[in-house]
């Protein structure tokens, strides 16, 4: 999807910076989301919560979902010899 960025968290650990710094990225993923059409555009309420949310669980459940439902297309495709050994293990969103 093109929205990881190396070494920064979305999950705020301790520190107002820390939270802050967490803040924004769990909103850069959402926005990220969103412009890439693979979520419908929320609530306002509901997106605050998964902004604010300083766990990220929230989000991380949001991220589950719509996870869930790409592999349920991909599951049809022709599986790989890997796939025969360990199982569908991995989706594109």
């Amino acid at each position: 999807m093109g929205i990881y960025q190396e070494h920064k968290s979305y999950k705020a650990k301790s520190g107002q910076m820390n939270k802050i710094a967490a803040r924004k990225e769990r909103q850069f993923i959402l926005d990220a989301l969103f412009q890439s059409g693979r979520c419908a555009p929320l609530p306002r309420r509901i997106k605050t919560i998964l902004i604010e949310d300083h766990g990220g669980d929230a989000l991380d459940s949001v991220i589950a979902c719509l996870a869930a439902a790409s592999a349920l297309h991909q599951l049809d495709m022709p599986i790989s010899s890997a796939d025969r050994i360990e199982g569908k293990v991995y989706f594109e969103l």
